[in-house]
């Protein structure tokens, strides 16, 4: 285990992680400091734990959308196996109806 230190809107918080996940705590952190300088730039100033509050719900509200996209992605997967499913049936079909046309 090792200790980084993060820096959100001028202040320090020292968070424990592995050795292998400390570049990636650091890049979040600068992200989350990133987020709370444009949301007290919007509403001007707040107290830390509201502030934490309104960057987790901007995480949040992403990750959703994010999610949301995933799933439609999903679907359309979905009906494209199904589609191709029906060509499949169709070209089977098309092969069947030939091939006895050939013996006929």
């Amino acid at each position: 285990m090792v200790t980084v230190t993060l820096s959100i809107n001028g202040r320090d918080y020292d968070m424990a992680c592995e050795a292998d996940q400390a570049d990636r705590i650091q890049t979040l952190g600068r992200d989350m400091d990133a987020r709370a300088r444009w949301i007290l730039k919007q509403v001007g100033n707040v107290p830390d734990t509201r502030l934490m509050l309104m960057v987790g719900l901007m995480l949040a509200d992403e990750l959703m959308e994010s999610q949301d996209k995933l799933a439609k992605l999903g679907e359309q997967t979905g009906q494209s196996e199904q589609d191709v499913a029906r060509l499949e049936q169709l070209v089977l079909r098309a092969e069947s109806l030939a091939f006895r046309d050939e013996r006929d």
